[in-house]
């Protein structure tokens, strides 16, 4: 078996471990034993020289590392009980950039302070809010309301949805205030502000709804959309355009190079520069999954161009999967947009071509079928 594919199956089994911790709970001492037996499998194995034997060692601890990432997150979870259906007065930081719609704006929170008392262990909430007044991240606010535990829909786990950001309560409709800004710099907040700039700068050059379509087309920014051009894209089929893809994050950090490259920059400053800039539109845009996976694809993309190596889209599919679980292990049961990302990538890589070809075909033959039925017609005019 070629390091390629050891790699690969490598990840894959990681994933597994991942997924089969997700629905079953596994004993700690069992990893122990998972640990223990990928060891004395490796070595037995490379001491021997068989790579049977050392590769399935490997495979092992893979399994057992995704189970026991699972399990690790499960168990740093705050304990956010002796708070449920209290009437308090929190305080906290705006962590990440609201989602607004016309009706309201929902808030992931940290609360480092309730009633007056820091915390210890602070813990998020998502707190839901009238449109206005706006919030941005980084401002610090007060929310005097119930917190409240998640439940479940009967067709939705809506509390390990939400465990996926870290977040294990809620607060509806507080009487919220803006008491200032996180004097704690977070690189997050400051593009957050960049990213506000360049939104202004949008709306000042151009008109609605052109300035919400180029918001969404650049940015990802959506919510400014109006209704009506919403549904218009969605009757086109073409409302994949204001979404975030590879094809942003190609699109920079191919750009980047080449103008770097033609100011006779070196290749490796010029690599550099555009796998920086390439993380810092991912966390300017909010990290969406989809955006997450490009990105990381598109990095290492470069990083083959850079060693002057072969890009397999296989291993590094299977490698931003596995690297985006392992910092979240709750994506990959619980959040749709991860899920959606990857399946339409792999319809894109592996389907497509298969369906281009049938397509092909099919279109060959009916166009044959029609050039021998106009011949038939032809010569049944002509013996007329």
């Amino acid at each position: 078996m070629t390091k390629s594919r050891i790699f690969l199956w490598g990840m894959v089994v990681f994933v597994a471990g991942v997924a089969a911790r997700s629905f079953i709970f596994v004993p700690y001492g069992m990893m122990w034993v998972g640990g223990m037996a990928a060891v004395i499998t490796f070595f037995i194995g490379v001491s021997r020289g068989r790579q049977e034997v050392w590769v399935g060692g490997l495979f092992i601890a893979a399994l057992t590392l995704g189970i026991f990432r699972f399990d690790m997150v499960e168990r740093v979870r705050p304990d956010v009980s002796p708070w449920y259906g209290k009437n308090v007065s929190a305080e906290g930081v705006v962590w990440e950039a609201p989602r607004r719609d016309e009706a309201i704006q929902r808030m992931k929170i940290k609360i480092q302070a309730i009633d007056g008392i820091s915390l210890d262990e602070p813990f998020f909430i998502l707190a839901t809010a009238r449109p206005y007044p706006a919030y941005r991240m980084g401002d610090t606010v007060r929310l005097d309301g119930v917190i409240e535990k998640p439940e479940n829909f009967s067709d939705f786990d809506y509390i390990s949805y939400l465990a996926r950001g870290n977040i294990f309560a809620l607060i509806a409709f507080p009487k919220a205030e803006k008491t200032g800004e996180d004097k704690t710099w977070r690189l997050a907040v400051t593009l957050s502000r960049v990213k506000d700039a360049l939104e202004a700068n949008i709306e000042a050059s151009l008109p609605e709804p052109h300035a919400a379509f180029m918001k969404g087309l650049l940015l990802g920014e959506r919510a400014s959309l109006p209704d009506t051009l919403v549904a218009d894209f969605k009757t086109a089929g073409v409302s994949h355009i204001v979404a975030l893809s590879g094809y942003n994050i190609t699109l920079i950090g191919r750009n980047l190079m080449q103008a770097l490259l033609w100011f006779t920059a070196p290749f490796v400053v010029s690599f550099w520069i555009a796998v920086t800039m390439i993380m810092l539109f991912v966390m300017m845009t909010g990290a969406a999954a989809s955006v997450v996976r490009a990105a990381i694809m598109g990095i290492l993309v470069l990083v083959a161009q850079k060693e002057g190596r072969a890009h397999h889209m296989t291993n590094a599919l299977a490698f931003a999967g596995a690297v985006m679980i392992f910092q979240n292990p709750y994506i990959l049961r619980f959040d749709a947009g991860f899920q959606l990302s990857f399946l339409a990538t792999i319809g894109l890589v592996y389907l497509s071509p298969y369906i281009e070809r049938r397509v092909i075909r099919v279109r060959s033959k009916l166009s044959f079928s029609g050039h021998k039925l106009n011949l038939d017609r032809k010569g049944k005019n002509d013996g007329e």
